[in-house]
This record gives C-alpha cells, structure tokens and sequence, in this order.
C-alpha cells in the first residue's frame, strides 16, 4: 500500500528542489562540496523544506503542536483505510473520534512534518555510532557540524510551526455534526 497524497508529493518534490538548488549552484561556480557533504546538506535542506511545507499547509482543528498531529494521522489512517477498502465497518465517521472533512495533512511516506526530527534522530544515531566505532573517514569535528546544523534546522523548523499554529487552526464543526 502506498501511503501519500498529492499536496504530500508536490512537498516532497518542491523541497527537493529547494534543498538541491544551493549544491547546484556551488558547484557551477566550482565551490562544490565533497559527496558526503552534498548528501548531508541536501538531507537537511530536504527535511527542513518539506517541514516547513507541511506546517504551512496542513489544517486541523484541534489546538497545539503535537496534539493536532496526532489528530491529523489518526484522522488520515481512518480516511485512507476507508477509501481504499470502500467497506463501511472503516467509515472514518465511525471511528470513534470526531471526523472533520476540513482536515489535511501533507504526507508521503510519513507526513511531511516529522521529517526534520527524523533527520535530527538519524543524525544523532550516525555522530553516535561513529564516535564508538572511530572511523577516520571523516573527524568528529565534521560530524558535530552536522549534528548541530540538523539541531539548527528542527528548531526553526519548531519555532515556524508555533508561529503559524493559529493559521493551520479550522473551526470546529457543530456538535449536531460530530460523531463520536
């Protein structure tokens, strides 16, 4: 089963793009990095882009950060279920939680918002792992750098988030409309 929509994948391609186009340009004018460095500054220029799309386009109608993305996959697991199954013991109205059709979350894969954190957890396994195994490839400075850049990218990638938690705010539906 595929998991994505199409606001998911046009986020994922236009953070693509934007993560590639300062590789790219230094490159063509010869400040071009090593490949392991291009890889790392394309991750987290990916996953910082495709967070911010997602922040700036997702709804819900629940207050808070986390608490309205825990609302918004459980909301979209329920909706693709049923969608993809058409039988009605999946119908997302009876799923125990209020449905709202308003509701959108960009996701391709996962959703798009956690992808800066999973990029901070990965980056945080691979400085762990190569401290303990002492790999001379690459110092310990470098990967620090990293580390700390990935950290960068998931605070601003958070304090974006808080700033437009008002904006991704719907209004709830009637209580007549509700079923719960």
């Amino acid at each position: 089963m595929v998991f994505w929509n199409l606001i998911g994948l046009l986020g994922v391609v236009l953070a693509g793009v934007l993560a590639s186009f300062p590789v790219i340009v230094a490159h063509v004018i010869g400040h071009g990095f090593s490949d392991a460095t291009d890889l790392i500054c394309l991750t987290i220029g990916f996953g910082l882009f495709s967070s911010l799309f997602a922040f700036t386009f997702d709804r819900c109608d629940e207050q808070g950060l986390i608490r309205s993305y825990f609302v918004l996959m459980k909301s979209s697991l329920y909706e693709t279920a049923w969608r993809r199954s058409g039988v009605a013991w999946a119908d997302p109205r009876n799923s125990g939680f209020a449905f709202h059709p308003q509701r959108r979350l960009c996701y391709f894969g996962c959703p798009l918002v956690l992808n800066v954190y999973i990029l901070v957890l990965g980056s945080v396994l691979a400085w762990c792992w190569r401290a303990g195994t002492n790999d001379l490839t690459t110092t310990h400075a470098q990967h620090l750098t990293h580390l700390l850049i990935s950290l960068a990218a998931a605070i601003v990638a958070t304090i974006y988030g808080l700033a437009t938690k008002k904006r991704r705010l719907i209004p709830p539906l009637a209580a007549s409309r509700t079923i719960s």
